[in-house]
């Protein structure tokens, strides 16, 4: 009875839930909140909230339990996320070798909430090359990314979307 009840527990747990120790709503960026917001309204993905009524937004979204912050509005909204939860690190690097080479360039280390650290663009415009093509027709070039940035930001949000950020939490979940 007693590995019944540890197991239902277990089931229920969720890290995204669980408050975000010693964080408060002024560790958020409101902000991005409010800008969520205007987009989600442009987008008629929920009622019509102000962007005003931040709070509301994120206690809907249970993003807040009575006004304390939980994990994942660390990770959505944080301001600086990585001093509540280091996991929350991007770090994009280029093996200029293939992944079996002995050589990383361009390591960049982002530490900032999901919604800034989807803003990689700036780096991809930088650090992946152009090709050029020729229209022997129009006698034209057309310049383009080796990658589609289409691709790349598919990539990078599947990427960041399906990550495990609870990689911290205790052996709660290894109950026997």
């Amino acid at each position: 009875m007693s590995k019944l009840i540890r197991t239902q527990r277990v089931d229920e747990y969720s890290w995204e839930k669980s408050l975000a120790l010693e964080a408060s709503i002024e560790d958020l960026d409101l902000d991005e909140v409010a800008e969520t917001i205007r987009l989600s309204n442009r987008l008629e993905r929920s009622g019509r909230l102000s962007p005003d009524d931040q709070l509301h937004f994120l206690q809907s979204l249970q993003l807040l339990k009575n006004l304390q912050v939980t994990n994942a509005a660390i990770v959505l909204f944080g301001k600086e996320p990585t001093y509540f939860l280091p996991q929350c690190r991007v770090r994009i690097v280029e093996f200029p070798d293939g992944k079996t080479g002995d050589r990383y360039d361009n390591t960049v280390l982002i530490a900032k909430n999901i919604f800034r650290a989807f803003r990689l663009q700036e780096y991809f415009q930088k650090n992946i090359p152009r090709l050029s093509f020729f229209d022997e027709v129009e006698w034209r070039r057309e310049d383009r990314m080796q990658f589609p940035s289409r691709a790349l930001d598919e990539a990078v949000i599947n990427a960041m979307m399906h990550r495990d950020y609870s990689y911290g939490r205790s052996s709660y979940h290894n109950l026997p």
